[in-house]
């Protein structure tokens, strides 16, 4: 990795599992390429029952030509305060039409490598190399779904935007969200409980990832 303040950034980073969201790092979202896109309409449960949103993923290349995802993700009728965000197992193809009030049907959290649930900037060390980034000296200690909180404004519509630089929507990547759905919960993520995405409660929102 040649940037030095993505370098900084990250290994600042690794230790701290109770971040919200993957932070925005201007350094890493100038795009090289053409941007990808993917748009989510998010449908409400029996406990999200009035709610509604809808949310936008951009793919963009950072100065070291690496996937950086941008999400912005937009609400009404939720409540305010801390919701959990996650991208679940189910979405793309799956037939939503037959979800249950509770949405069960988009599976568990999206989780390849069998990790652990932490926030979205968990990185754990291995070996005798210092951890500054993926991949130097550290793997990503999450699942490939735990996208943090979200946080809802007063008001009847709220938008919330972030950044992810450890997912992608490159069809058939292990932490590509093509084919996966998006997840809102009712309450707050705390990052250490694998039950409900961070012991959140119910799902209140979900969507299929289809890239446009």
């Amino acid at each position: 990795m040649h940037s030095r303040s993505f370098a900084i950034a990250v290994a600042t980073s690794f230790a701290l599992v109770g971040s919200d969201v993957a932070l925005a790092r201007d350094s890493w979202a100038m795009p090289t390429e053409a941007a990808v896109e993917a748009r989510v309409a998010l449908r409400p449960t029996r406990a999200g029952k009035g709610a509604s949103g809808v949310a936008r993923v951009t793919s963009t290349k950072n100065k070291a030509n690496q996937d950086v995802l941008t999400f912005e993700i937009t609400t009404r009728g939720v409540a305010p305060g801390k919701h959990a965000l996650n991208a679940h197992e189910n979405g793309g193809d799956f037939d939503f039409t037959s979800c249950d009030d509770d949405a069960r049907c988009v599976g568990r959290s999206y989780n390849p490598s069998s990790r652990p649930h932490h926030g979205p900037l968990a990185l754990k060390k291995f070996g005798a190399s210092a951890c500054h980034f993926v991949g130097d000296g550290c793997v990503l200690n999450r699942h490939i779904g735990d996208l943090g909180n979200i946080v809802v404004g007063e008001g009847e519509t709220s938008t919330w935007t972030f950044t992810d630089a450890y997912t992608t929507l490159k069809p058939g990547a292990e932490n590509s969200l093509v084919g996966r759905s998006l997840v809102i919960r009712a309450g707050e993520d705390d990052f250490e409980t694998e039950q409900d995405d961070g012991n959140a409660g119910p799902i209140i929102l979900y969507g299929a990832i289809e890239v446009k």
